[in-house]
């Protein structure tokens, strides 16, 4: 019976703990997240354009060579 009140107390502990840290965080603004996501998806674009030409180069120049 003991363990288990220990689980149930360790469990609202870990929330009210958590609840606490939490209250502690300073939030991105909205303007911050606008730019942030902006950002991902132009290095996403990058990256996946540079990716893209990569496999293209190497698929040809593996072509070249095997036929």
């Amino acid at each position: 019976m003991r363990n288990s009140l220990d689980f149930i107390e360790g469990i609202t502990s870990f929330f009210r703990e958590s609840s606490a840290e939490l209250k502690k965080v300073t939030w991105p603004t909205f303007k911050q997240i606008k730019v942030f996501t902006l950002v991902v998806i132009a290095l996403t674009g990058i990256v996946g354009a540079y990716l893209g030409l990569l496999d293209l180069l190497l698929t040809q120049l593996v072509s070249r060579f095997l036929g």
